[in-house]
């Protein structure tokens, strides 16, 4: 278990660097399972992180080949023989290091007849079940059943396979269950007709674009999808699915395709600087995706602007300057709450439960999603010398402004512990969060780019 020593109350300043998005990444990574041989794509923008890392064993165990090619590059190749076959079976091993792991199962069942499935593992942030994937598949006539030994088994009925258009409703707007469902999609074998899908209640988030992005540029044309940004989609599957390659698109592959910026990223650095009073220029970013996280900084006495470069984005923070001291949360902003995009991502709560406890005023927080992840925070925040109050499983008051001192604390899962590093950065003295690996989960070289900003930090 790694330590990470955070040394508090230093400015900071200069730019940083924002790596690809790592929740784009793995289902990005999981469409190679449905490449031809002779196919092969090369993504760009990978974040250099251990869920990628362990996404990228498992598919080298499945055959899939992978070469990193330099600094977030990997060059991924079909297998030479199409995969395929009567059974496979998930590592538990493997499956319990990431709850990404879900999204090998739709690819996987176009593959295989039968899959089984054991419990995904990720961050422990409350009761997250794989109900909505399971009732999707059954909507299109996947039998699911449990075995003895634990494991969930899907198994594809052939004679739901045949019918021309098919109706889909998903109970939540699951990013990871719309994703799933695309990949068991874009696997379908393609006739002469056409066949047509709509997903409805489908998650939007700007992953969940790039899916569909990438899914349309592998299929060579055979594969359509609109609505890409909203809660329904429509896909479109005609003539079969390339088979034997044209000659004609040879030139094509490897297809180069890019990760877009993490907007959780960006929004953890630029949390950083307002609560360490600091100027930081945030590089690599995609104004589009942090229009309404902007805007709640904003509300929130962050002084900051998007600023457009050759060919990209910056977003300069300025800390340092505050219209009053202490900086106070705007009186029409009563609520931070976490909804589907294009609301205020779940993600982004932590974040900002920090940076209120460093402004005037009051401000409740609700997460819809995960139930008590943002109490494990707060307490840990109060140990700190912060004044929230818990509401419920679901709803935290937090009173501001409140000075922070260091404490040695466990970081409970990715996103509450990129947290406690915020809070330690603006805390008195020296501050110790354990269980640092998981934060390295989800951030690339993050206590190498907050060096590069002036802090001081030290992993143990």
């Amino acid at each position: 278990m790694s330590n990470l020593k955070v040394f508090g109350k230093l400015e900071l300043e200069g730019a940083v660097k924002i790596s690809g998005n790592k929740n784009s990444a793995l289902p990005c990574l999981a469409a190679s399972l449905l490449l031809e041989p002779g196919q092969a794509i090369e993504l760009t923008n990978v974040p250099e992180i251990r869920d990628v890392r362990v996404f990228i064993e498992i598919l080298k165990n499945l055959g899939v080949e992978i070469n990193q090619t330099g600094q977030g590059r990997l060059l991924i190749k079909a297998p030479p023989i199409k995969l395929g076959g009567k059974e496979i079976k998930i590592s538990p091993e493997e499956a319990r290091k990431l709850r990404a792991s879900i999204l090998l199962v739709g690819p996987l069942l176009r593959l295989y007849d039968r899959v089984l499935l054991p419990q995904p593992g990720g961050c422990k942030i409350g009761p997250r079940p794989i109900d909505t994937h399971l009732e999707a598949f059954e909507q299109f006539g996947v039998k699911i059943s449990q075995t003895n030994d634990g494991f969930t088994c899907l198994e594809k009925v052939q004679d739901n396979e045949q019918r021309a258009y098919k109706n889909l409703w998903l109970r939540e707007t699951s990013v990871t269950a719309t994703e799933n469902i695309l990949l068991f999609i874009a696997g379908s074998k393609r006739d002469n007709k056409k066949i047509y899908f709509e997903i409805k209640n489908a998650a939007c988030e700007p992953h969940v674009q790039t899916l569909c992005s990438l899914l349309g540029d592998i299929s060579t044309g055979t594969l359509e999808i609109d609505g890409e940004g909203s809660n329904l989609l429509s896909v479109c599957l005609s003539e079969y699915w390339n088979i034997n390659i044209n000659k004609e698109d040879i030139w094509r592959w490897p297809l180069k395709f890019d990760i877009e910026p993490d907007y959780i990223e960006a929004l953890t650095f630029a949390v950083a600087a307002a609560v360490t009073k600091s100027n930081i220029v945030i590089k690599n970013i995609n104004p589009e995706h942090l229009e309404l996280i902007k805007k709640y900084l904003d509300q929130m006495g962050v002084f900051s602007y998007f600023a457009k470069r050759t060919d990209s984005y910056d977003w300069l923070v300025w800390g340092k300057k505050v219209f009053e001291s202490p900086p106070a949360v705007s009186p029409t902003l009563k609520e931070v709450k976490a909804e589907p995009w294009y609301g205020l991502p779940t993600d982004a709560l932590p974040l900002f439960l920090v940076l209120a406890t460093q402004r005037k005023g009051e401000l409740e927080f609700v997460d819809y999603m995960y139930n008590g992840r943002l109490i494990n925070l707060a307490n840990a925040l109060n140990n700190m010398g912060a004044d929230i109050k818990i509401l419920g499983n679901r709803s935290l008051l937090v009173k501001g402004p409140t000075p922070l001192r260091g404490r040695t604390q466990l970081s409970p899962d990715l996103r509450n512990g990129v947290g406690l590093v915020l809070a330690s950065l603006c805390a008195e003295g020296e501050s110790v969060i354990q269980n640092f690996e998981i934060v390295e989960r989800g951030y690339e070289n993050l206590p190498e780019k907050l060096t590069t900003l002036g802090a001081k930090v030290e992993v143990t």
